[in-house]
């Protein structure tokens, strides 16, 4: 089922408590924006969302020496085609042998090339690099010394809202009112809105409350972010902007 929350329904919800300041002064801005940094808040790493889950596999390729076939050289990294990919959830990766028996698989940011002589079952992937193209080149641990099939589970990359009418999908309706409590807590750091502590608080507390599988350690990295890149930027574009009103009185 499509998502019913959209911009434009935020706009409205939000503007009331703020005394019906306009949000949408040029080209939908700043409304548009502030939609995107909570959707990117929202489903940024360590958020996890079973509706924003995908799948991806690939089959690792067999070594082999001698003049006849060709011979071919062990390889560690592999190109996979995730136009949506995100961040890979760890805890989801496995990896499959030649009899189909299925061994874990745990997940890594970056890993080094391995060399040749570590030819065995992979035990770790990394997704090492990403084109912007929508190719994702996971490397392995280990030079693969067969051919294992890998797959796993990874979160969708935040789409990008551009219209006050398109939905906030994949975040579901009944969490809707998460977006809602971002938006007006960006909002009212914008304008220096002396409530903006309790909504950030309703937000943050909330959305937290959402994602069980969260450890002391994932908690503390987003309150990190969250405080460096949405909550500071904003209060300083919200003093400029102060400035800026009063220099015009």
């Amino acid at each position: 089922m499509a998502t019913m929350i959209n911009i434009q329904r935020a706009i409205n919800w939000t503007m009331p408590f703020l005394k019906n300041q306009r949000l949408d002064f040029s080209n939908m801005e700043p409304a548009l924006e502030t939609g995107n940094m909570v959707l990117q808040t929202m489903l940024a790493p360590p958020m996890k969302w079973r509706q924003n889950r995908g799948s991806f596999s690939f089959t690792t390729i067999a070594p082999s020496t001698g003049p006849q076939p060709i011979p071919v050289p062990p390889q560690s990294d592999y190109t996979v085609p995730i136009p949506d990919f995100g961040f890979l959830e760890p805890k989801t990766l496995w990896i499959s042998d030649s009899s189909a028996k299925i061994y874990a698989l745990s997940g890594e940011v970056s890993l080094p090339v391995p060399t040749s002589a570590s030819q065995s079952r992979p035990t770790a992937i990394s997704p090492q690099y990403d084109d912007s193209e929508g190719n994702i080149t996971f490397r392995t641990r280990e030079m693969p010394n067969a051919a294992y099939t890998i797959g796993g589970d990874y979160q969708r990359r935040a789409p990008v809202l551009k219209s006050p009418a398109q939905s906030i999908f994949p975040v579901p309706d009944e969490f809707g009112f998460l977006f809602n409590w971002g938006f007006l807590t960006i909002c009212g750091m914008l304008i220096n809105d002396a409530r903006v502590d309790w909504w950030e608080k309703k937000f943050v507390g909330r959305l937290l409350a959402t994602q069980d599988g969260l450890d002391d350690q994932q908690v503390n990295l987003f309150m990190s972010l969250w405080q460096t890149n949405v909550k500071g930027a904003m209060r300083t574009q919200g003093a400029v902007q102060s400035g800026t009103l009063g220099r015009q009185v």
